[in-house]
């Protein structure tokens, strides 16, 4: 570990090393301020000689430059003393540290989590969009504002922020991405990024910005009461938008299921709408576990094929969706008996378990039936 000396300030210039060691110990053992500026012949004033002091050299070292760190000198009777840092790259020893350094390392270790692209906050700071009030927003839109709010902690300034370590907002990361650009482009939430990021955007280090650093506001009109966003009242949307969304939200839940069984033998898909489409006719029938079942029972032989290389990825896709369907109007034809049962690889979303226990009053059984099949309760 090497040491870094700190620059002796320019009103101290005319000491000796040993002058500034005896200066600082009798600073800390009481003796009067003003007694030492004139005893030193320190042209400065006596209540703010702690600020012109050398900072403390510790034993402690950088974690990424591996010298000393350094401690700013503390007022007389401080009680705390000042974090230690690092005189080459400005890292702070605490584990909110904002250095670039730092935040290069959060950034490594959210990769794990959904990145959003740089341009997302282009499209926050647009100001052409017309501003929404609370009482227009449709079913599907306090949904998303709902599951959004709950997915996120309080900052200050009616300031939200991001916060996915443990729950996803969404059933998979292109839903998610597809939620946040709507929200924004619909006028509900202004997103803005954690100022520990700037350094990076502004080094252009940056493309893509893990969403746990994304902050945003909502820019409705009129006051909010995040009590009434939290808990909207649903008893007055029809039928038919319900089980719109409960088909959309299906069709997300098993495409989640696909992506992450995919996953499983190292394939990156990105769902199309055609896929999309023929998820759509199977849960007309179907529940999303029978689905699940599916998939994963034809998989097995169909990633066989692929792995031996007799087709390309996109040819072999096709064909193993239409398979499922296949399977599925066997199903339907012969009277096969499918296992529905709550697969355990489904990891619910915040917005399918708010969509299925607020709206449809359900649980688990939301996904042991075809979605789009909801009827008001008479006393409704």
């Amino acid at each position: 570990m090497k040491n870094v000396q700190p620059t002796i300030h320019e009103k101290l210039s005319h000491l000796t090393s040993e002058q500034i060691e005896e200066l600082i110990r009798e600073f800390y053992n009481s003796h009067k301020s003003t007694h030492l500026i004139e005893k030193y012949k320190i042209d400065y004033s006596s209540g703010l000689l702690h600020k012109i002091l050398p900072p403390e050299v510790i034993e402690d070292e950088c974690k990424f430059c591996e010298i000393s760190l350094w401690r700013k000198r503390k007022r007389k009777r401080a009680w705390s003393m000042a974090d230690a840092h690092c005189p080459e790259c400005g890292h702070i020893d605490t584990d909110d540290c904002k250095c670039p350094n730092c935040v290069r390392e959060k950034v490594e270790k959210l990769k794990c989590f959904e990145l959003v692209p740089i341009d997302f906050l282009d499209l926050s700071s647009s100001k052409n969009r017309e501003t929404r009030d609370f009482k227009s927003l449709t079913l599907r839109e306090k949904l998303f504002v709902s599951s959004l709010l709950c997915v996120s902690d309080v900052q200050d300034d009616n300031l939200y922020k991001l916060s996915l370590d443990f729950w996803k907002l969404a059933p998979n990361e292109f839903y998610q991405k597809r939620i946040l650009r709507y929200m924004v482009e619909e006028g509900i939430v202004e997103f803005t990024i954690d100022k520990s990021l700037d350094i990076l955007i502004k080094a252009n280090s940056l493309e893509k910005i893990p969403v746990n650093f994304l902050q945003y506001k909502f820019v409705l009109k009129g006051d909010i009461d995040t009590k009434d966003l939290k808990n909207p009242n649903y008893e007055l949307v029809s039928e038919l938008e319900i089980n719109s969304m409960w088909l959309e939200i299906a069709i997300e839940e098993c495409l989640d299921f696909a992506i992450y069984r995919f996953k499983q033998e190292n394939i990156i898909w990105s769902p199309a709408e055609n896929d999309k489409l023929r998820i759509r006719e199977i849960l007309e029938n179907f529940s999303i576990s029978q689905f699940c079942y599916v998939l994963n029972k034809l998989f097995k032989n169909h990633f066989t094929e692929y792995e031996k290389g007799r087709l390309p990825f996109l040819k072999w896709l096709d064909g193993f969706f239409f398979g499922i369907s296949r399977y599925f109007i066997a199903s339907n034809r012969d009277g096969w008996e499918i296992r529905n049962r709550m697969p355990a690889d489904i990891t619910p979303s915040v917005l399918s378990v708010y969509f299925y226990r607020k709206v449809l009053n359900m649980t688990d059984e939301a996904y042991l039936i075809p979605p789009g099949k909801y009827k008001r309760p008479y006393n409704q």
